[in-house]
């Protein structure tokens, strides 16, 4: 459930109560891949609900799925774990158990990293950001304690709002393995977004193929 706590962390909010519907937890994605595998994580019977692909004062906004929960306990909880209202610039890294929190990590990820190739194409990147400075200082910190090397945060403002916006990324291509064993390793298909995964993968099979060649 810790993967799943990092997805509701980056791309979940709490909806406010609509008449006598408690508080919501709400899950939103432009793909539905992970709302599916939350739902058969959560045994949830929850709908996921689509809305196409639309345009509004000149700008195109993308097909998103979503899918919402009306449970006081598990929202009660949620409160407690750190996750809040307009949580984007304020969130905090919940306490988690040690040995869970690459799972935590690896649902971040899932949600509010990316994996992309460099433009010549060899060289694979991995980023993290958030609007909460606090929150990515946090996670370093334990990816720090789980072994990995220090990274710096670097601070931008998005789409020429004053909104700031903060990110660290790996991209040596040791620091890219590392990674990778840590998020997957051991890891059902069923709680990993495979079209990051596929990225790590295929990176490092092309890396030690060429190593081995």
């Amino acid at each position: 459930m810790a993967w799943a706590l990092g997805l509701f962390f980056t791309d979940g909010h709490l909806g406010p109560p609509f008449r006598q519907t408690a508080a919501r937890l709400c899950f939103t994605q432009k793909s539905p891949e992970l709302l599916h595998k939350l739902k058969a994580l959560m045994h949830s019977n929850t709908t996921v609900h689509s809305r196409p692909r639309r345009e509004y004062n000149g700008k195109t906004a993308g097909a998103t799925f979503r899918f919402a929960i009306s449970n006081a306990r598990l929202v009660a909880r949620m409160l407690a774990l750190g996750l809040t209202p307009r949580k984007s610039l304020t969130m905090q890294f919940p306490e988690v158990p040690r040995e869970c929190v690459r799972h935590f990590v690896r649902g971040c990820w899932d949600g509010d990293g990316t994996v992309y190739r460099q433009a010549n194409g060899r060289q694979l990147i991995a980023k993290f950001g958030s609007g909460s400075q606090r929150f990515v200082e946090e996670m370093l910190g334990a990816l720090y304690r789980d072994g990995f090397p220090e990274r710096r945060v670097y601070r931008l403002r998005r789409g020429g709002r004053d909104v700031e916006y903060y990110y660290f990324a790996f991209q040596r291509p040791r620091d890219i393995e590392s990674l990778f064993r840590y998020l997957y390793d051991g890891v059902p298909v069923g709680a990993y977004l495979v079209r990051k995964y596929e990225l790590f993968a295929t990176y490092i099979a092309e890396r030690h193929s060429s190593s081995n060649g």
